[in-house]
């Protein structure tokens, strides 16, 4: 399963970069979080992982927009996280 959700307010992740978007991809071996630095970024910026989807969830819901989580295709061989 795929799913990405625009933040509602930028989060500045280091001294210069901020995400807007993230996406998650769970597997059998768990859920890799991937963030963009630019709203119309079609590969992301950083990655990481999480043991569960839960995990995921309590971590982002609050800051994601009103839209939520949006259902995306499941990703081409080595794609993961291009839209």
């Amino acid at each position: 399963m795929r799913r990405y959700a625009y933040l509602k307010e930028p989060i500045k992740c280091n001294n210069k970069d901020f995400i807007y978007k993230i996406m998650l991809y769970q597997c059998r071996h768990g859920v890799s979080l991937f963030e963009y630095c630019s709203p119309d970024a079609v590969r992301c910026s950083y990655d990481c992982w999480y043991p569960d989807i839960e995990s995921v969830y309590d971590d982002w819901n609050d800051v994601i927009d009103e839209q939520g989580w949006i259902d995306i295709g499941e990703p081409l061989p080595y794609q993961d996280d291009a839209f």
